[in-house]
């Protein structure tokens, strides 16, 4: 990454830039830095200091590092698991499954096994069912008894 491209995800990661300044001078290609910057989340306010590094700055070579680690990062996308559960809880909202409860999941193969009750025409049995992604990233089950 290069200085600008950091400049570029502080100013997103923060509601203002206020200041950015070397904190010492170069020393053998690399000059280290501090943002000032300001936080916003919904009322709050705070400003604070985001360190950096920049080695051979100006050069082809040119590279900058976060000081320690990444501020601010961005959230994981959600796994398996928090998609399963919301899947689940449109089926409950549709009125296609009355309860269910999770009783194992393969996160890395996508899979899961759920116990739940399902609405069959005037009534609800229970059933256990076999939770997979299909090839076109979508939810399916089958009953597995």
């Amino acid at each position: 990454m290069k200085k600008h491209e950091l400049m570029a995800q502080l100013e997103q990661k923060f509601a203002k830039v206020l200041k950015v300044e070397p904190a010492e001078p170069e020393i053998a290609g690399v000059r280290w830095y501090i943002a000032n910057v300001l936080d916003v989340v919904g009322d709050n306010a705070s400003k604070g200091n985001v360190g950096f590094y920049v080695v051979d700055e100006g050069k082809a070579t040119e590279a900058a590092y976060w000081h320690g680690s990444e501020p601010k990062p961005a959230p994981p996308a959600p796994g398996f698991d928090a998609e399963l559960r919301a899947w689940l809880d449109t089926k409950v909202a549709d009125n296609t499954i009355l309860f269910y409860n999770v009783v194992g999941i393969l996160p890395a193969v996508e899979r899961a096994r759920v116990d739940a009750v399902l609405k069959q025409v005037d009534t609800y049995v229970e059933k256990k069912l076999g939770i997979f992604k299909n090839a076109q990233g979508q939810f399916e089950y089958v009953v597995i008894s």
